[in-house]
């Protein structure tokens, strides 16, 4: 049987912070190409996943027109614990917004609220 991704990589890298922004580049590198199911298949690999991670998954799903992977993406990292932030909000917002849920997105404005999350604006 052939090492996994994980295995094969990481004998050359140490654990901690590189990897993970390391492999979130891999992460975004497959998303951005459509390459969602192989962007996923690395993330699931990583030991730690932080909020940037599931936020390159979550871009990755939004920017190829796959907006109800993106919130089930999104269900899966909560289901981790992770909390989300602002970027977070914004992509699943605009996930939201491509798919017509206004309601959903307006629930996710409220949890934005509550958590005091604050999306700025941009012009």
């Amino acid at each position: 049987m052939f090492p996994s991704f994980w295995e094969t990589m990481s004998t050359n890298f140490v654990y901690g912070n590189y990897v993970v922004t390391y492999f979130g580049a891999i992460v975004d590198m497959y998303a951005k190409r459509g390459l969602i199911i192989k962007a996923q298949d690395v993330l699931e690999e990583l030991p730690v996943r932080d909020v940037v991670s599931w936020n390159i998954m979550i871009n990755g799903c939004v920017q190829n027109e796959q907006n109800n992977k993106a919130l089930s993406i999104y269900e899966r990292m909560q289901s981790e614990d992770l909390a989300p932030n602002s970027i977070t909000f914004i992509l699943i917002l605009k996930a939201c917004s491509n798919i017509g849920l206004i309601e959903k997105g307006e629930n996710f404005m409220k949890v934005c609220e509550y958590v005091q999350v604050y999306l700025v604006v941009y012009l």
